[in-house]
């Protein structure tokens, strides 16, 4: 969006940090031969699985364009109305889905799920607020690929310090592409 709808200037390295996100989702997400002993359902790349991947892409993609369109529209102002706004809303429709589809659960997730669920509000609001403060500092096109690439990184030293998972070469291979994009991308 940035490239093509705001004119923002690049350089062969933001195409090769691009590309290099690309290949890091590919080979960290990316499901390959199944392990010895493992349900057969392991190695196969589902179309649910795609369709939420896809899901999500676009909706990471339209937050950026709709934050950056609210900032040039109202000169480059990051308000909190704009965050009150788009995540108090989203929490609205999202409760009346739950209380509809869900409602056997409620209790349940209010008595347990409420510290948590307080805690990744806490923690995405202070990611859409460090995102619309990103986009005055750095053009979209490639703050958006920065998140991505730290977000991958910073993922792996948690799932590795801290729960103790296990990766593959391919996984470990793509987080340390997603490193050299993010690299690239800071240059």
């Amino acid at each position: 969006y940035g490239i093509l709808f705001l004119g923002e200037e690049t350089i062969a390295l933001t195409y090769i940090g691009l590309v290099l996100i690309a290949v890091a989702t590919a080979l960290i997400n990316l499901k390959g031969k199944p392990r010895e002993g493992a349900p057969r359902e392991e190695g196969r790349i589902s179309l649910k699985w795609l369709l939420f991947v896809l899901i999500s892409l676009v909706s990471n993609g339209f937050i950026g364009i709709l934050a950056r369109m609210q900032q040039i529209r109202f000169e480059n102002a990051c308000t909190n109305e704009f965050q009150f706004i788009s995540i108090g809303g989203s929490c609205l429709i999202l409760a009346a889905l739950g209380l509809v589809l869900d409602r056997k659960w409620l209790g349940t997730v209010l008595r347990h799920g409420t510290l948590y669920g307080v805690g990744i509000g806490l923690c995405g609001g202070g990611k859409s607020l460090a995102s619309l403060t990103a986009y005055l500092l750095v053009p979209i096109s490639t703050a958006d690929p920065l998140k991505t690439g730290l977000g991958m990184v910073v993922a792996f030293l948690v799932a590795i310090l801290l729960y103790r998972e296990k990766y593959t070469l391919r996984q470990k291979l793509g987080v340390l592409a997603g490193a050299a994009a993010v690299v690239l991308l800071a240059l």
